[in-house]
C-alpha cells in the first residue's frame, strides 16, 4: 500500500462579482464572476500534492 497523508478540514468556495463597467443600482450591470477554491484543509491538500505527496482529503 502507497504511503499517504490523510488532512481532515474545510472546503470554501470564493464566489466574486464584478460589473465590466461603473455600477449602476437598482439596473442590469453586465460583468464577470469569479470562482475560487479555498479553506485551510483544501490548501494544505492542494499545497501537499503539488510537493508530489499522496493525499487523502476528508471534508463535510
Amino acid at each position: 500500500m502507497k504511503p499517504y497523508v490523510c488532512v481532515v478540514g474545510a472546503v470554501n468556495l470564493d464566489i466574486c462579482g464584478r460589473p465590466e463597467k461603473k455600477l449602476i443600482f437598482r439596473d442590469s450591470n453586465p460583468g464577470a464572476v469569479t470562482l475560487t477554491p479555498g479553506g485551510v484543509g483544501r490548501n494544505i491538500a492542494h499545497d501537499l500534492r503539488l510537493l508530489g505527496v499522496e493525499v487523502k482529503f476528508l471534508t463535510a
